[in-house]
């Protein structure tokens, strides 16, 4: 039976983080306070700091659950990313405020100017009669010390600093071409700052605190799903009724949920949150897809009798059961297999062999942190069509990122670096294990025969009388096999060290 083809939106973003856009906020459940809450705080303060382990979903919640609110009360939010090394901080905030500016349709006006002071005093966003105040949020913002040079990064926080401050920057620093054109030089630019970071960086930020003495003033750390908000992120994105999803509405029940909740809050060490229950959205999500695959199963599995047009417009209720995933151990497979699993979508091996290398070696640096690589070099460089990368984007395992006239693809969450490497790990244990098994083959074998033509070559010249020119020839043959043999087990005292080096990197 020929599969039946998946058009449509999905109930769930996956690996992505949710979107500004309305599709993201109809399915966006269980961080409504947290949304309501961290908007207020940015709406109250000119710098917001928000902290969260890596997989909890800061750029959700500030896209899905906090932008629209601050557009609501006459803000433009636009959202940086410092991913790529860069020379001039007023050319990466522009172009991300420009970008916006469009998809919004704000009249932006700006003007010539020198740094981030100048240019947040000076720019304006007309929403028709409307002035509105721009709100930089700075998504990830450990990239400007994993990615960014030295030289960028002390500038970044120099001008952060000026923007962040009541009073403004020594006045010779103030082009004279601005100060005519301001009528008050003296008040701070009309600008909010959002610096989402994980928290494990929390303690690089003291770098910038010595310039920025009020960066941890404003906090807000966002935690893992609780159990109750996890139900409602699971069981309300399934049962909205809306055509432009895929799949129709179905029901996930309990007792499928109460097992998905208590396997992912296994993966939470509990003395981090005492006993309460905790789920990171990222694995949930990844769950979440796996359960709207199997209900467009299900939805479309042929019935007796009826066909395909029939059974589409059917409206029995589907319902998902906790043996539909497997059981525990089939939820937790479901985490483990996610990459291996988008690998084998891909149709040639020539093809899959490209994209591991650009997976594990290109978009993760030597520290294990994400990297961002732009299209052209992935095309040239690894031979990846755009067919390929445009797969894997809507798989859910890279994402993009536009920056000017250029896309630029990253692995789509922290989560996946873990995986990622896991592979790398797991297939270099067996190309070592494979040398090993391969070079006592040849190093036996080598041996074995090597010994054997020296006695053959031997008794030749005893009992056959070959002669010395014919046991000369074995003797050459055997040296050559015996050679062989060293280098046998040359090769398997290499693969022993690289697998004692790797498992030595594994603790």
């Amino acid at each position: 039976m020929k599969p039946i083809a998946v058009t449509g939106n999905s109930r769930y973003p996956g690996t992505s983080p949710f979107a500004d856009d309305t599709l993201s906020r109809k399915t966006f459940f269980g961080r409504s306070e947290e949304s309501r809450t961290l908007a207020n705080q940015i709406s109250a303060n000119r710098l917001v700091l928000v902290y969260a382990k890596s997989g909890v979903g800061k750029t959700s919640l500030l896209k899905a659950g906090v932008m629209h609110r601050l557009r609501a009360e006459g803000y433009l939010p636009f959202v940086v990313r410092l991913n790529i090394k860069e020379e001039d901080p007023v050319e990466v905030v522009e172009a991300a405020l420009r970008i916006e500016a469009q998809r919004k349709n704000i009249e932006m006006e700006t003007e010539n100017v020198q740094n981030l002071w100048e240019f947040f005093k000076t720019v304006e966003l007309w929403d028709e009669d409307t002035l509105l105040t721009p709100i930089m949020i700075i998504d990830q913002f450990e990239e400007l010390f994993t990615i960014q040079e030295h030289d960028f990064r002390t500038l970044f926080i120099e001008e952060l600093s000026a923007v962040t401050r009541k009073y403004p920057p020594k006045s010779d620093s103030i082009s004279e071409e601005i100060k005519k054109k301001l009528h008050n030089i003296a008040s701070p630019p009309p600008l909010r700052i959002v610096l989402a970071v994980r928290e494990d960086f929390l303690g690089v930020l003291e770098e910038a605190a010595e310039t920025i003495p009020q960066i941890f003033s404003c906090r807000f750390r966002l935690a893992p799903l609780s159990a109750e908000k996890a139900r409602d992120a699971l069981k309300e994105p399934a049962e909205l009724k809306d055509e432009s999803f895929y799949t129709r509405p179905f029901e996930i029940q309990d007792s499928a949920i109460d097992d998905i909740i208590e396997s992912l809050s296994k993966q939470i060490q509990r003395e981090e949150f005492g006993q309460a229950v905790h789920v990171e959205p990222f694995q949930l999500q990844l769950i979440c897809i796996r359960i709207e695959e199997i209900a467009f199963q299900k939805q479309h599995k042929p019935k007796k009798q009826l066909p395909i047009k029939k059974q589409k417009k059917k409206t029995d209720n589907i319902q998902i059961s906790t043996e539909d995933l497997g059981y525990s151990s089939g939820i937790m497979d479901i985490l483990k297999d996610f990459y291996s699993k988008v690998l084998q979508k891909i149709p040639k091996a020539r093809k899959r062999r490209a994209v591991r290398r650009l997976c594990e070696s290109a978009l993760i640096t030597d520290s294990g942190r994400r990297n961002s690589i732009g299209k052209e070099q992935i095309v040239n460089k690894f031979k990846i069509s755009p067919e390929i990368l445009a797969l894997l984007v809507k798989e859910r395992l890279l994402r993009t990122d536009q920056r000017a006239n250029e896309t630029f693809y990253e692995l789509s969450h922290d989560s996946l670096v873990k995986p990622v490497l896991t592979s790398r790990q797991l297939s270099s244990s067996l190309k070592e294990r494979l040398r090993i098994v391969g070079g006592v083959l040849i190093g036996c074998i080598g041996v074995i025969f090597g010994l054997f033509m020296i006695i053959l070559g031997i008794t030749s010249i005893d009992d056959t009388g070959v002669g010395i020119l014919g046991a000369s020839f074995m003797f050459i043959f055997s040296a050559v096999l015996l050679f062989g043999a060293y280098y046998g087990f040359k090769i398997f005292k290499s693969g022993r060290s690289g697998l004692k080096r790797l498992k030595l990197a594994d603790l």
